[in-house]
């Protein structure tokens, strides 16, 4: 009986722990957005910023929000509501787009380019959206290519000066 039972035990674990039918990793598909909505348009002290770009305002930094019911359309783009926040008086961001970032501090000139902010895809416009160049604590630059499938794309990751974020800066990896 004690052969059986342990037959039996190591043939179900066997079955849990076994590939997809046909060998194949079964495909996981993402939605671009999980939300169907249209985000709310962002205002730093009058300045148009991304939703991710205000992960580059300190949060210690704001005086005020307030929160507009109207919709928005730019460049055929609906905007639902916006956010306008007012920061104190003796602070001054320094708002640089994404654009100017990839000019001032790559060599990246004319290339296809992605913008992360702390491990966020920005789908906003690089062009009119900013942030804040005095809360940014890195900016890492990297370049993809991949000839057989004609991709050619820059990546540009601005992390902020969030307290992980610098935490984090100054952990110390031994390997």
């Amino acid at each position: 009986m004690k052969p059986l039972l342990i037959i039996a035990s190591l043939l179900l674990a066997l079955n849990a722990f076994a590939q997809h039918q046909n060998g194949s990793i079964p495909p996981v598909f993402t939605p671009a957005k999980f939300n169907t909505k249209p985000n709310p348009l962002y205002f730093v002290n009058g300045q148009l910023v991304s939703g991710y770009g205000l992960g580059s305002l300190d949060p210690k930094l704001i005086d005020s929000i307030d929160v507009k019911h109207k919709d928005t359309i730019i460049d055929k783009k609906p905007y639902y509501g916006e956010i306008v926040i007012t920061t104190k008086k003796e602070y001054v961001p320094k708002w640089i787009t994404y654009n100017e970032i990839k000019l001032k501090y790559t060599n990246l000139k004319k290339e296809a380019t992605l913008f992360m902010v702390d491990n966020n895809i920005v789908d906003e416009n690089y062009k009119k959206c900013a942030v804040d160049e005095n809360y940014i604590l890195k900016i890492e630059a990297s370049k993809i290519e991949n000839k057989a499938e004609g991709l050619n794309l820059n990546i540009i990751r601005l992390i902020t000066k969030t307290e992980e974020n610098i935490r984090k800066s100054k952990e110390i990896m031994i390997r």
